[in-house]
């Protein structure tokens, strides 16, 4: 069997290329989840109740483009602009059904705004900076707010703090209460009252600090820690932290060594995964099962794999038979993940991992002969994407995983994932 290649984003931002590939199972039925009348749709996001959101326009890179919602109930709506006849683009639904997206002004100007997808004929809300600042960058979504970087300068330039927007209302509300310049890379609301917000702040120079600001239950303001370097690393790049309270970060070692490292609470010494034969490697996102989506390296060649921490055992991940480039998505709290495939004909498929650890294709839809998965939800029971038909549209896609990927997959040795500790 061929070698293939499996790209994917670090926490760093570099690309990295990885390679081999195993057969398929059952592939899921695609449906058409977007609105009708359109030539380009695609769908961008979903939530455990498996509604979803995207854009649409009459032809691919159309300068018009329209946000939708599709309600778990089955209806479309297509979501109202800021400004008559100007763009807009629905990007990620909380589990509430508010919708996060981008729309122009009537001056042509991008403005970060929430849906609420309880009332989708309602205008969107504007997200507005902090105080007298002048522009804002929107980091990522939790279950009642959105997080990220409120600037002094137009076009998200001058002295920055990171900021909460709530669903209901637009205003920015400061994290640290400084401009401190750290910017949010996830934040999580968790089950227990718990809200953890992870952030990369400016540290010695070429260097950055590894941060954490917590929020107790019914506490009005959040309390900043500095997370534990692991021996002998220099600088630690966060990702994201779990419902648990875990964090997942890429850390930097001498020699231009990166390993995946977790925190088991924000005052835990840190784990590294440093066992062979994965001496370099790193994560992209942790699940709140306590399994990590990373990329580790032989040396010689890359592999994407899931790494259970509290079993430190890795399963590596390989990509449909005779593919090309592939990049993955995920893992949803079940470990699913999802993955994009091309083949040496440059044909692009969509994928998910299995429960056995296999790549199973999603197929094609109407005759086409390109898929692509954009995000899976947090129970990993449904996903979205888009679709090329074989009268030339793009079509807005969803699909239900089969029963095989509905339970965890078996990790490596048959481990049995244990269950996540309690926050503190």
């Amino acid at each position: 069997m061929k070698n293939t290649i499996l790209a994917i984003t670090t926490l760093t931002g570099s690309l990295i290329y990885i390679g081999s590939a195993v057969g398929q199972e059952r592939a899921p039925t695609l449906e058409s989840i977007g609105p009708a009348g359109y030539q380009y749709c695609v769908a961008n996001a979903t939530n455990n109740n498996q509604s979803a959101v995207g854009i649409c326009s009459a032809e691919k890179g159309n300068s018009l483009q329209v946000a939708w919602l599709r309600h778990k109930t089955g209806e479309i709506f297509v979501l109202p602009p800021l400004a008559s006849n100007k763009s807009c683009r629905a990007l990620r639904i909380s589990e509430q059904g508010k919708i996060y997206g981008l729309c122009l002004d009537a001056s042509e100007v991008n403005i970060n705004v929430v849906w609420d997808g309880s009332r989708p004929s309602s205008a969107p809300i504007a997200l507005k900076p902090a105080g007298q600042d002048k522009s804002v960058a929107v980091t990522t979504m939790g279950s009642s707010s959105l997080v990220g970087q409120s600037f002094t300068e137009a076009n998200q330039k001058g002295q920055s703090m990171p900021v909460v927007w709530r669903f209901d209302s637009g205003v920015a509300e400061p994290v640290t209460g400084s401009r401190d310049s750290c910017v949010p890379t996830s934040m999580m609301e968790s089950t227990t009252g718990y809200t953890w917000i992870s952030l990369n702040c400016p540290g010695s120079p070429n260097n950055s600090t590894a941060k954490v600001a917590t929020k107790k239950p019914n506490s009005p303001t959040y309390v900043v820690t500095a997370l534990q370097l692991p021996d002998k690393s220099t600088q630690c790049t966060l990702g994201n932290t779990n419902d648990p309270g875990q964090t997942i970060a890429v850390c930097h070692f001498p020699n231009g060594v990166l390993r995946t490292t977790y925190w088991q609470t924000i005052d835990s010494p840190p784990t590294s995964l440093d066992k062979p034969p994965y001496p370099q490697n790193a994560p992209t996102k942790l699940n709140s099962s306590g399994n990590a989506l990373i990329v580790y390296t032989d040396t010689r060649v890359y592999f994407d794999a899931l790494w259970n921490i509290y079993q430190n055992k890795v399963s590596t991940i390989t990509p449909l038979p005779k593919t090309d480039t592939l990049s993955t998505i995920g893992p949803a709290n079940n470990n699913i993940v999802l993955l994009n495939t091309r083949d040496a004909q440059n044909v692009d498929q969509g994928a998910f991992l299995s429960r056995s650890l296999e790549t199973v294709g999603i197929g094609f839809f109407k005759g086409g002969k390109a898929s692509y998965v954009k995000e899976i939800n947090q129970d990993g029971n449904y996903a979205v994407g888009s679709a090329t038909g074989a009268d030339g549209k793009e079509y807005a896609i969803g699909f239900a995983l089969s029963d095989s990927a509905l339970k965890p997959p078996i990790l490596e040795s048959g481990a049995v994932v244990i269950p996540p500790a309690v926050a503190p």
